[in-house]
């Protein structure tokens, strides 16, 4: 468990839930959507088949495996269309796997997010194929939708590819209305979801988006943009080519495809974009799978050095192999797959001893997700991010905290700070909100009923039935 993002956990106790009968919900206390929806079906699919923990988890290294080789395949059609040669479209092509592992260690949604991109780069490239038939241009449409709710974000890398489109001409003029039909019908999985979120959970979109986007001000923030580029050196090596990529787009335009002009200017500018919108919508800081559109972008700037003359030559050179290989070796060195949440799961197991005789509703923020994995009480996400439309109202109003609590009969309230705490505790949910960010408070100052220490890290539980009210 140590070696997966605590947001992992999100998903696998919902689709948990779901495998159990007890409906899309994370504490069993109210029907949440707080998901991507197709890495939750493939979790939940897991869990019918087990309810065995280390079958879970296991599988799941295995699809992170099989992601990383379906990536590496799907890269080098796409470099060798593209010109290279068979070494240097290999070894670039395992350079960007490699790269994509860095974001698959997280156990998220991912894990699919990033083939199913390439594989719409490789499908959209062959014309003839979506060109062929109703049939076929539906089945366009149907990898669309899968992407779409493998990350429901892809909803603008596909907004960039319908835009290109638009003002291309050569492509515009190949569509007929049989084609266009086809790939509507292919989308009727995104029409279902939406209907679906609106029918049972009273909104379009999930909640965990909802919950981070309730600001004052949707000027940009520069936590996105801080999160994104003010990352690990080995993310700006990477970033580098696209950014490089970017300047040379305008003159490598005329030597690019119809389709290539729609296919690379999407994969390269959508990151950006992307965390232009997110800063606009939020104040969070992002974690190191929303750096997941770089992957595809990477590989795409590594095409279009293969297709622009001023590049194509050298890219041919077998120095250019060696470097590679050099590169890829280093990315091999930076992807051991280390433990990240080890005093997470230290503190989960603490709690769920506590719990065993403490039974009651529990209340936690952020790292919650490993915590409510374990505990088998009823655990309220105070962050919002797998609750519910009336509990975002709550935090939209800014409601005090205890009063929000009481609403579900919360009796513990776990609290986790990077030193020990002494005197009165100022609790702040969601912690993770910026300044602009809704928020509900409480001052809790009696003494915890458990102290746990785990690597410098406290993790604090207060019961608030000795609280008095209205504090």
């Amino acid at each position: 468990m140590i070696f997966f993002e605590d947001d992992f956990f999100y998903y696998l106790k919902i689709a948990g839930n779901i495998a159990h009968g007890q409906g899309s919900t994370f504490n069993g206390l109210v029907q949440t959507n707080g998901y991507h929806p197709l890495w939750l079906l493939v979790l939940t699919g897991l869990s019918e088949i087990s309810t065995n923990g280390h079958f879970i988890l296991l599988s799941v290294v295995g699809l992170v495996l099989v992601s990383a080789l379906t990536t590496f395949f799907l890269s080098t059609i796409v470099l060798e269309g593209a010109g290279a040669n068979v070494w240097v479209g290999g070894i670039l092509s395992a350079y960007v796997a490699m790269y994509a592992l860095h974001v698959f260690y997280s156990g998220m949604e991912i894990i699919l997010a990033v083939p199913l991109m390439l594989l719409l780069t490789v499908v959209l490239d062959r014309q003839e194929y979506w060109q062929g038939g109703f049939w076929r241009a539906s089945s366009l449409g149907l990898i669309v939708s899968l992407a779409v709710l493998s990350r429901l974000d892809l909803s603008l890398f596909i907004a960039l590819l319908a835009g290109w489109t638009v003002i291309n001409p050569g492509i515009r003029a190949r569509l007929r209305q049989r084609t266009v039909a086809g790939i509507a019908l292919g989308l009727s999985p995104v029409v279902l979801y939406l209907l679906v979120n609106h029918h049972y959970f009273g909104t379009l979109m999930p909640i965990s988006g909802m919950a981070k986007q309730l600001r004052s001000s949707h000027l940009p923030s520069v936590a996105a943009w801080r999160s994104i580029y003010a990352s690990h050196l080995n993310d700006w090596v990477a970033l580098l080519p696209i950014q490089i990529a970017l300047l040379l787009l305008p003159f490598a335009w005329r030597h690019l495809s119809a389709m290539q002009r729609v296919i690379f200017p999407s994969l390269l500018l959508f990151q950006p974009l992307y965390v232009l919108l997110l800063s606009c919508l939020s104040d969070w800081k992002l974690w190191g799978w929303y750096r997941y559109p770089s992957r595809a972008a990477l590989c795409a700037a590594f095409a279009i050095f293969c297709i622009w003359p001023g590049t194509k030559r050298l890219m041919q050179r077998p120095i250019i192999a060696v470097l590679a290989f050099l590169a890829v070796c280093a990315q091999i060195k930076q992807a051991d797959w280390t433990s990240t949440t080890r005093t997470i799961y230290a503190a989960a197991d603490d709690l769920k001893t506590f719990s065993a005789t403490h039974p009651g509703v529990y209340a936690m923020g952020d790292k919650s997700g490993m915590v409510a994995y374990e505990v088998p009480d009823p655990l309220v996400q105070t962050e919002g991010l797998v609750m519910d439309k009336g509990f975002l109202e709550r935090m939209k109003r800014q409601e005090p905290l205890l009063e929000a609590l009481a609403a579900y009969k919360v009796r513990y309230y776990i609290d986790t700070v990077p030193a020990p705490a002494s005197g009165c505790l100022h609790a702040v949910e969601p912690l993770q909100g910026g300044r602009t960010s809704a928020h509900m408070r409480a001052d809790l100052c009696h003494a915890p009923v458990a102290t746990f220490v785990h690597d410098k890290e406290t993790t604090t539980v207060y019961d608030l039935s000795l609280e008095p009210s209205g504090r």
